[in-house]
């Protein structure tokens, strides 16, 4: 509650005249007049309204607010939010001003936290006001309902109600894909046309059955069909295309190493984004994808499937994961792994280079190796390398500089042992880890190596 201007003037002036008048009663000595008294029982009788105005209006409540929300919210996007509001009071005859503000989630910002409409009589359909909000934090969040104000019966006063968030859904803030959602999505489209894999018809041993030609020079005579050479009594190879059913399958580390912040956003932020472009990439390309965390609160394993329907499983599914305070532990998620797909499937692991317990995950690696190929994600960071490169000016910024010294001699580190232990390994930066992996997988479908 909060009184309007028209109160606040109308008190102001009969306070200010009856004081006036008291202070030239007193001066002059003269007797209190007639005037003097009604001034002073004027403004008595207006406090005493305005109290009773606020008092019968208290329990007003006569609006139905009801908000709409686009069917996608996306990180550090704008939001464009709707609300309805109808009058529910069968006595109000004419539209009355109200100003609405919506109970914004903890981590949303609007540049228009309330707005001033007209409530119109319940006879009509009602008016739709439009602001938009940005949220900064993905996840589940939830609205805590919408304020509004009227005026009060004699219009004395702003009366202020909420309106309770009746649903508990819980609201999802999904990462910003834009590349899979909105209008980006056709340049990505034509993109990966430009870049694209054509069908590959191969020879060799592991691969599905395409059809039988003639012999060729070079060819393999382990490929001669000698049935098929019998009947057209010339040589006859069976020639072969890449397997049809494909599956990748990524390993995603979510431990505490995947926090730091890079162009303002997690590492692990990074690598979601990157996955999913990947495996809308891969389910366009007739592969199918799947899912498995590692260190995450929540651990979840999403069985790889093909088709476009599977990436919005995916990011159902990780759209709120955030790093943990979890270390690493290859060894566990190598079992799980082990355990929950048992069928050939290209295994990405996306993690931090780390030197830390380097040479037993670099067992446990070639362990999963001997099951399924594998492709280890280095991400290093941009901050490490940064520090180096920073001139160093006092005691402070020298302990710094010896402290990425060491993690930058680790990063590497961990990449020669990798390389040596014949382990694919990609070692890049997060706002390169898209590119790097797609292109990676393109030019994996184009060599027909799997």
């Amino acid at each position: 509650m909060k009184p309007r201007l028209p109160l606040i003037l109308l008190i102001a002036f009969l306070f200010v005249i009856a004081t006036l008048a008291s202070v030239w009663q007193m001066v002059e000595k003269q007797p209190i007049t007639t005037i003097q008294q009604a001034i002073w029982l004027l403004l008595v009788i207006v406090v005493w309204g305005a109290l009773a105005d606020y008092w019968l209006s208290r329990k007003q409540n006569s609006v139905k607010i009801q908000r709409i929300l686009p069917a996608n919210i996306i990180l550090g996007r704008e939001t464009q939010v709707k609300l309805r509001i109808t009058s529910t009071n069968p006595k109000q005859n004419k539209p009355i001003p109200i100003t609405v503000g919506d109970c914004l989630p903890p981590d949303w910002t609007t540049d228009t936290p309330e707005i001033t409409t007209e409530l119109l009589p319940m006879s009509h359909y009602g008016v739709e006001i439009t602001y938009t909000a940005i949220p900064t934090q993905r996840g589940e969040t939830h609205f805590g309902g919408t304020d509004y104000a009227l005026p009060s019966r004699l219009g004395l006063w702003q009366m202020i109600f909420r309106q309770p968030e009746n649903d508990d859904t819980p609201i999802k803030v999904l990462p910003d894909f834009a590349d899979i959602y909105g209008a980006d999505l056709m340049s990505f489209r034509r993109w990966l046309q430009m870049v694209g894999v054509k069908k590959n018809i191969k020879r060799g041993e592991g691969q599905d059955f395409f059809q039988l030609r003639d012999f060729l020079d070079g060819d393999n005579i382990r490929y001669i069909d000698w049935k098929a050479t019998a009947r057209n009594a010339r040589p006859i190879v069976r020639q072969f295309q890449d397997e049809k059913d494909r599956q990748i399958v990524f390993l995603l580390d979510c431990s505490y190493e995947m926090q730091p912040l890079t162009d303002g956003k997690s590492i692990l932020d990074h690598a979601l984004t990157a996955l999913l472009l990947l495996s809308y990439t891969a389910t366009h390309h007739g592969d199918a994808v799947g899912l498995m965390t590692c260190n995450a609160d929540n651990e979840r394993f999403i069985p790889p499937a093909k088709g476009v329907t599977q990436v919005s499983q995916l990011i159902n599914h990780i759209y709120d994961l955030e790093p943990t305070r979890q270390v690493f532990d290859l060894e566990t998620a190598v079992e799980r792994l082990l355990y929950q797909q048992k069928r050939r499937a290209w295994i990405i692991i996306i993690t931090t280079l780390d030197n830390d317990n380097a040479q037993e995950n670099i067992v446990l690696l070639k362990r999963l190796q001997k099951h399924f190929p594998i492709l280890t994600v280095g991400l290093r960071t941009h901050a490490v390398q940064d520090i180096v490169q920073t001139p160093i000016e006092n005691t402070d910024q020298a302990h710094t500089y010896i402290g990425a010294k060491c993690r930058l001699d680790d990063e590497i580190t961990a990449i020669k042992q990798l390389n040596a232990a014949q382990i694919p390994c990609i070692a890049t930066y997060p706002n390169q880890l898209t590119a790097e992996l797609i292109n990676h997988y393109l030019n994996k479908k184009k060599s027909g190596a799997w």
